[in-house]
């Protein structure tokens, strides 16, 4: 026996211990024998089992839940407090785990997904003011994230040997899905010669309506901005109700069972502040017609301009019935006029009126590409997460027939003479917006590929959206605000390691049934990567390539790095 070791160690099944461990010494040298019973509770050189590690790290990480509420839980549980810090501590050990078990059982993964006849790599990075950036490589048959990598940006030399890592780990894929990213296109071509590569139909809509309309939209932005119209509004809408007797009186009067009568008896000064107060509240709150894609296929801002020109019609209608009256009667209501003519003066040549008639005729061409392509449609209900599934590839070539005879038709109208001196920016815009579609269109299409699964045959088709993962990308945003609360998540992406991709496959039952079996078995598959060789918090966060800056700035300091190219340059000697 070479020495006895003892240290408390917390789990939640069995709560807190002292653990006594007799270690031995092999005669001919072997390394020393650990008790294998307390292998498989606690890491080595750690108080916390592997059952409070992998606890920690689904609920901050899978569900989102904060800091205070995994502490509780733990205590009703095993009766130890833990300190908050600690909590963290474990959840990021979590995903370290989580990614050697997903590099450990790539061989049980790629045999799975050969089983299905390959796969189709789906590329796209995310990020929080630009540095550093989450990219991560999907499969979009079974919609397993297969790898992922922090880096800067999205380079060619990153993305490249992203996708030679992801060549060598799985093999080559069936199909590439990708967004229009430079670095995805040329480098795509290089790493994988001769394999299809179709671009997103959503991000090839998206950025086609941005190049069209964001001109005249970025105008009327400013255009509302520059008027100040909101907080007139806000103000003139605090005023009224001031003098209508503030929230309580105001809120007395529909607290009533009948509040026809108050209006009946009310004064007809009062009648036209509740009036003009309404008018306000329905600017300020009406549901617009907005389905959650953003732009350019939700308006914001000319919804809020067609609000307003209800409003003013709608205030001028009123005004001449009210004619008769004192001014001083309609007052309120004549302020709402003006303030509201700041944006909609009654004048047929008025710039803002010229742009949104333009814009008008721009979303009205963007639109019909949306109904061809069959994406975010205003019908559906389902915003950013519709993949754009098609019934069949039938479907998708119909869309392909579809494309071509709009863009002829466009083409020809862009062309006419008459068109173009009526219409010139208007002209050279679809001009351009066409020029972009037949750039890629041997990117937007692909035909079937045919598998040999056994003795038969199957038919794969490629998503033709990355929504799939955007969906991915927005779960692991929703769980940090939903753990904090913050708004801005810079601090968060920034310090996640790359592993967080990897939480959104222990939602899919086929990768646990592949990697693990039953997500009960975590914390013994944990305990077995560690009987391979422990790996200390130390030695994770030196792996983890999102403290990379801090990790060298300590380096340079301890070599002094700065001094000793200081004194080559002054003496020529280091």
């Amino acid at each position: 026996m070479l020495k006895t070791v003892t240290r408390t160690v917390h789990t939640l099944e069995l709560g807190s211990f002292i653990a006594h461990e007799q270690i031995f010494q092999p005669i001919h040298g072997e390394p020393p024998l650990h008790s294998e019973a307390l292998r498989r509770l606690v890491p080595p050189r750690c108080r916390y089992g592997y059952d409070l590690i992998v606890f920690c790290g689904l609920e901050f990480y899978l569900y989102g839940r904060q800091v205070k509420e995994i502490k509780d839980h733990i205590k009703q549980r095993s009766g130890k407090d833990i300190p908050a810090s600690t909590v963290q501590v474990l959840a990021y050990k979590f995903l370290k785990y989580l990614g050697r078990l997903h590099h450990s059982s790539i061989a049980a993964i790629r045999h799975q997904m050969s089983l299905r006849g390959g796969y189709i790599l789906h590329l796209d990075s995310t990020c929080e003011e630009k540095d550093p950036l989450l990219l991560s490589c999907i499969d979009g048959i079974s919609g397993q994230v297969l790898y992922s990598k922090k880096i800067r940006s999205e380079n060619k030399v990153d993305v490249q040997i992203i996708l030679e890592t992801v060549k060598e780990l799985f093999g080559l894929p069936l199909a590439i899905v990708s967004d229009m990213g430079r670095a995805f296109l040329n480098v795509v071509a290089v790493v994988f010669p001769g394999i299809v590569h179709v671009i997103c139909h959503y991000h090839f809509l998206r950025d086609l309506g941005r190049d069209f309309l964001d001109a005249d939209y970025d105008s009327l932005r400013q255009a509302l901005s520059k008027s100040q119209i909101k907080a007139a509004l806000r103000t003139l809408s605090k005023r009224i109700e001031k003098k209508l007797g503030g929230a309580e009186k105001m809120t007395a009067v529909f607290d009533q069972s009948d509040c026809q009568p108050y209006f009946i008896q009310a004064k007809t000064k009062e009648r036209l502040q509740w009036y003009a107060l309404q008018v306000i509240y329905e600017i300020q709150f009406g549901k617009g017609n907005g389905d959650g894609y953003g732009f350019p296929f939700d308006h914001l801002h000319l919804e809020y301009y067609e609000k307003l020109e209800i409003a003013i019609t709608q205030v001028r209608e009123t005004l001449k019935n009210a004619a008769p009256l004192p001014k001083r009667e309609k007052k309120d209501l004549l302020k709402l006029e003006t303030v509201l003519s700041t944006v909609m003066p009654e004048n047929p040549d008025d710039p803002i009126e010229n742009t949104v008639k333009s814009l008008r005729k721009r979303i009205t061409i963007f639109d019909r590409f949306r109904q061809i392509m069959r994406l975010a449609c205003k019908s559906s209900k389902q915003g950013l997460n519709d993949n754009g599934s098609l019934a069949s590839h039938n479907e998708l070539q119909q869309i392909e027939k579809e494309l071509i005879a709009y863009t002829t038709r466009l083409g020809k109208k862009a062309n006419r003479v008459r068109f173009n001196k009526q219409h010139p920016q208007l002209a050279d815009d679809m001009k351009k917006m066409l020029k972009q579609i037949h750039k890629y269109w041997d990117m937007l299409f692909m035909s079937p590929i045919i598998v040999h699964i056994g003795n038969t045959e199957h038919e794969i088709v490629a998503q033709r959206t990355n929504n799939l993962m955007e969906r991915s990308f927005r779960k692991i945003k929703r769980r940090c605000r939903r753990r904090h609360g913050r708004k801005k998540l810079h601090k968060d992406m920034a310090s996640l390691p790359a592993e967080i991709a990897l939480v959104d496959n222990l939602q899919n039952q086929q990768y646990v049934t592949t990697v693990m079996g039953t997500i009960d078995k975590l914390p013994q598959k944990f305990s077995e990567l560690d009987q391979n060789g422990g790996w200390t918090l130390k030695t994770m966060k030196k792996t983890d390539c999102s403290a990379f800056s801090k990790n060298l700035f300590e380096k340079l300091q301890i070599y002094d790095v700065k001094n000793l190219v200081l004194n080559y340059l002054q003496n020529g000697i280091v």
